[in-house]
């Protein structure tokens, strides 16, 4: 079984509905960076780089099977 896919690529490049079809066929957990790169709250304001790496740290650490 795939533990960890992650899907890079463009903005519009349909990252967001590929990774979907890898959560439906896999029953994985789904992180879609936006929403961590971005403050909440704060349309187009973007989370400073240390927080978003230790948000993605938490979640890697919570799920050893994930789309990113």
């Amino acid at each position: 079984m795939i533990k960890r896919v992650v899907i890079c690529g463009n903005s519009g490049s349909s990252k967001t509905t590929l990774a979907k079809q890898f959560f439906d066929e896999y029953a994985s957990v789904h992180l879609d960076l936006d929403e961590i790169a971005w403050k909440e709250g704060q349309p187009g304001v973007r989370e400073d780089l240390l927080t978003n790496l230790e948000k993605q740290d938490a979640f890697l650490k919570a799920n050893e099977t994930c789309v990113v």
